[in-house]
């Protein structure tokens, strides 16, 4: 009979809510009843050291930790950046953590990779600070990426990979997965975060979670490459349409980000023409009688033929006057009016 593993109950639980899994999923993925595992957890029996370990493994943590006294400090390889509402977010997942500690492993491969090659800094890395201006970071960027300006020729998924195969060409790693690893049942949840960058002189990294909209991934990308361009890493939840994040470093690199992918040369021409369109038509309204003449609109709205038909049965005295002025949304004694209007 195999040995028991006297596991801390307390731990294990700690264990599968930090991995967000209920009872049924945790222990499907350990191949054992829901029943067993919640007698394991209340530490009510014991599993032996094989299901321990199949355990730890389902709950992709390292077997030791089933033996702690309390919960390790896990504290995130980046920093965090995000904030929902201007505060700082819950605790990171188990998700999350592992895709930051797998994209820093590979990362010092490449790193040893590149030291065996002799390779020398990427000058553009932290080339700017974040008091810098935004028009230049982006301008430069632009000018190290060798991609021009978007005006329309390309939809979102060509213009996005121009722009990693750019990066990429620059010296820049580019990752992106909707998942952890390879493990396709532990998805990355866009809630969570968007992206993070590494940034590093040799190498620098920028990961981007898939799982996200087409238009919110090409934000992203260029969210994180500004990050390299100002030297700093950490983990990002930020887009266009993200509230309240504050901090400096993260509304810089949304600016950057944003003069990228609409320059102000560009949009600001666009936005006067609209804003002019705007106020013509605001004028147009605010003129008296600006809206037209009203029986000419009442039988454009209803379709001439409709009204023309309708003013027959009334004129004839086969219709209520009062029914036809409801059909037409004109009062009945105008009803003549709209009729002269049709001649």
């Amino acid at each position: 009979m195999s040995a028991k593993a006297y596991i801390n109950p307390n731990i294990l639980r700690w264990m599968r809510e930090h991995g967000g899994l209920d009872v049924g999923d945790a222990a499907h993925a350990a191949g054992i009843s829901p029943e067993q595992l919640t007698l394991w957890e209340a530490g009510e029996s014991q599993p032996t050291f094989i299901q321990a370990q199949k355990l730890a493994q389902a709950l992709h943590a390292p077997f030791g930790y089933l033996f702690l006294t309390e919960p390790p400090a896990e504290d995130l390889p980046l920093p965090d950046l995000r904030t929902m509402g201007g505060a700082p977010v819950p605790r990171p997942s188990l998700d999350l953590l592992d895709t930051i500690r797998l994209s820093l492993q590979r990362q010092a491969w490449y790193l040893d990779h590149l030291h065996d090659q002799g390779a020398e800094p990427l000058p553009f890395v932290a080339r700017f600070a974040t008091d810098a201006p935004v028009r230049a970071v982006a301008a430069d960027m632009r000018a190290v990426l060798g991609i021009d300006i978007e005006t329309g020729q390309r939809n979102w998924e060509v213009y996005f990979r121009q722009l990693v195969d750019a990066a990429e060409a620059a010296g820049i790693l580019v990752m992106r997965s909707g998942i952890v690893g390879n493990n396709t049942h532990r998805p990355l949840d866009v809630a969570e975060f968007r992206g993070f960058a590494i940034s590093h002189p040799l190498a620098p990294l920028v990961f981007i979670n898939s799982a996200d909209a087409p238009a919110a991934r090409l934000f992203t990308l260029m969210h994180e490459l500004a990050h390299v361009w100002v030297g700093s890493s950490g983990i990002s939840n930020a887009s266009p349409a993200t509230p309240g994040n504050a901090r400096r470093e993260e509304v810089f690199c949304n600016a950057v980000a944003g003069e990228f992918l609409a320059p102000h040369d560009v949009f600001t021409p666009l936005w006067t023409a609209s804003t002019a369109s705007l106020a013509e038509l605001a004028a147009f309204r605010n003129e008296p009688g600006g809206g037209g003449n009203f029986y000419r609109n009442a039988s454009v709205k209803n379709s001439k033929r409709f009204a023309r038909a309708v003013l027959a049965e009334a004129l004839s005295g086969r219709l209520l006057l009062r029914d036809a002025g409801r059909l037409l949304g004109v009062q009945p004694g105008k009803l003549r009016l709209l009729a002269g209007e049709l001649e």
